[in-house]
């Protein structure tokens, strides 16, 4: 059980985190900085607070406090922010802590481990941790430290011989099915993210992309569609005699479809009309198109058709198995010929993809999707301005929730006292939500509906319920709401 105070102090630290945030957004477009990130710090021991951080010898800017917390920016001048850095703190009590971090695996929160006798003087030595274990002491100012980077692609068929970082050779230090991992050194400015990877397949290709190898957990997925495999060597053939019959000539290799470059006019859209909705990447006011899927509302299928006529061997009803590969992500689906498209007078490949498919959360969340169609079609889509338009899709392809009976209340319920938000959701609702630490509820106020009293559930210290309804708050002031249980929608604080 959490007391109206605590209660409080938590919301406002989501808010104090939203502004970090805003912060971090800002200094990250400012035209004076190459890149700034803004992180948490807090001591391992209650009632010592982190005062001051160094970063390569320069003192890093306090941006706020809140709730024994201090909030620092880290800016580049010249290079982006590495997710590994090495940063000294002071503490309240004057201690000197150095210590290495992997900011993104922390999610740019750090606990700095202290002394548990600095706050009475003292030199007791590590304060022990939960469970009576002593916290590990600070690592030595040369330590040095290296991450594993899992780097695959998206074409099962090839295999990878040799691997290359920013023109550099790198030993490749493990395999896993078609996955290489190899290992890159970190330093005092941390490990820098934005990478060129080049790449030497078995079938001979070589080819290079520019990559992000620290999200995803350091796992790189990289689209090997560019660039065919070089033709086969000549084959000088014995001259036959006159009488036999002359030798075939040697099969050539299939074509390779180039991937498409992605269109700067191309947009994101989501329609209704009726009892269907549709998703679209295209431009506005025109047929051009490259990807459609839509549904019947509330069915929880999906019908996706790649919009490109100049996929071969396609034909109504023939099996075209087409692999989406997005980030991490990478599935192949049972697709089959649509029947003739009137506008392009051609065969299209489509599928149909459930609506709770992880497809879907590839499209918010990645940068761009790949499209694979055998024996050798390849695209590349790209997912700028999809997360929005998507997630409309999901909301009216998802099989609609059966609403619960009505339940009789005593009265209205009370809105206040509390502490009051708004959010302003995907789908275009606004919801208003009046937190009051005290009775531990959150009233949920939306347009066409009674507001409706959630109870904080202690299993799960972000979220609120009540029977099918749900409130989920993750942080950074968004927030997933639910009246009927069904799929959650994306709220954000205004």
């Amino acid at each position: 059980m959490i007391n109206g105070r605590d209660h409080m102090m938590g919301y406002r630290r989501l808010s104090l985190l939203a502004i970090a945030a805003a912060l971090a957004l800002a200094a990250a477009q400012s035209p004076a900085l190459a890149d700034a990130r803004i992180f948490t710090a807090k001591s391992s021991v209650p009632g010592i607070t982190i005062d001051q951080a160094f970063r390569n010898g320069e003192e890093l800017a306090v941006v706020g406090h809140g709730n024994g917390t201090t909030l620092f920016r880290i800016d580049s001048p010249s290079t982006p922010v590495g997710c590994a850095n090495k940063i000294e703190f002071v503490t309240s009590t004057g201690e000197h802590v150095e210590q290495l971090a992997d900011m993104c695996a922390l999610n740019w929160t750090v606990t700095v481990n202290v002394k548990a006798a600095a706050a009475e003087g003292g030199n007791a030595g590590p304060a022990p941790a939960a469970g009576g274990e002593a916290i590990p002491a600070v690592p030595p100012t040369d330590s040095t430290f290296a991450q594993t980077v899992t780097l695959s692609t998206d074409d099962p068929s090839v295999t990878i011989i040799a691997v290359t970082l920013d023109g550099k050779p790198v030993a490749i230090t493990g395999r896993e099915g078609d996955a290489v991992k190899f290992e890159i050194a970190g330093t005092d400015q941390g490990i820098v993210c934005d990478r060129t990877v080049g790449l030497t397949l078995s079938d001979g290709r070589e080819i290079t992309r520019k990559a992000n190898i620290c999200l995803n957990n350091w796992t790189v997925v990289i689209a090997a569609g560019e660039g065919g495999a070089p033709p086969p060597p000549t084959v000088e053939l014995p001259t036959a005699p006159a009488t036999e019959t002359p030798a075939p000539p040697p099969a050539q290799p299939p074509v390779v479809q180039p991937p498409t470059a992605p269109n700067p006019e191309m947009v994101w859209m989501f329609s209704s009309a009726g009892n269907t909705a549709t998703l679209v990447h295209g431009t506005p006011e025109t047929d051009a198109s490259n990807f459609s899927a839509s549904c019947v509302r509330g069915s929880g299928n999906i019908t996706v058709t790649v919009l490109d006529s100049s996929v071969p061997g396609v034909v109504p009803g023939s099996a075209v198995p087409i692999t989406f590969s997005a980030g991490s992500f990478a599935r192949t689906y049972p697709g089959i010929g649509s029947p003739m498209d009137q506008i392009v007078g051609a065969s299209l490949p489509e599928v149909q993809i459930p609506a709770a498919d992880p497809l879907w959360s590839a499209i918010i969340r990645e940068t761009t999707l790949g499209v694979a169609i055998a024996p050798a079609w390849r695209s590349a889509i790209s997912l700028a301005g999809s997360a929005g338009p998507a997630r409309q899709l999901l909301a009216a392809c998802s099989q609609a929730a059966i609403a619960p009976p009505p339940v009789a209340l005593p009265g209205p319920p009370a809105v206040g006292p509390g502490i009051v938000a708004r959010f302003f959701c995907d789908n275009g609702e606004v919801i208003t939500v009046t937190f009051n630490g005290a009775q531990q509820t959150a009233v949920v106020t939306e347009a066409g509906a009674p507001p409706l009293v959630l109870h904080w559930d202690p299993s799960r210290n972000t979220r609120y319920s009540a029977g099918p309804a749900r409130l989920v708050l993750p942080g950074d002031g968004e927030a997933r709401w639910s009246r009927f249980g069904g799929p959650a929608v994306a709220c954000f604080e205004r």
